[in-house]
């Protein structure tokens, strides 16, 4: 059986789950610094609206802590770069994607778990 001419085909690029949440996020960037919470997160990256439009591979400093795993809360500070950007509809923000492209291992593992969980 073939596609119809002019078919819409997708593809997701994600090679990780993703878990809609909203944790509290410090942003730094070239002597900026912002806060901000995650709309969704997963081990390699996060989404999120932020009051400056940032250009693509902005590197970024993001520190924010998990929901409490094993009766505690996990702190996670890592180096993210900017992949996407795009105006927040009716407002004065942009959402914002970041690739966490330096974070511990044992982070991005403690990430992974949390939405296997949830």
């Amino acid at each position: 059986m073939t596609k119809p001419s002019g078919a819409l085909t997708t593809h997701e690029k994600r090679r990780h789950l993703r878990l809609e949440c909203h944790l509290p996020l410090r942003i730094s960037s070239g002597g900026s610094d912002f806060e901000s919470q995650t709309k969704n997160i997963s081990c390699s990256g996060a989404y999120c609206q932020l009051p400056q439009r940032l250009e693509i591979m902005t590197k970024l400093k993001v520190v924010f802590s998990l929901p409490a795993v094993a009766e505690r809360q996990k702190k996670i500070s890592c180096q993210a770069v900017v992949v996407r950007v795009q105006a927040a509809s009716g407002g004065d923000y942009y959402d914002t994607a970041m690739f966490f492209n330096d974070i511990a291992p044992q982070d991005a593992h403690i990430i992974m778990i949390l939405l296997r969980v949830r």
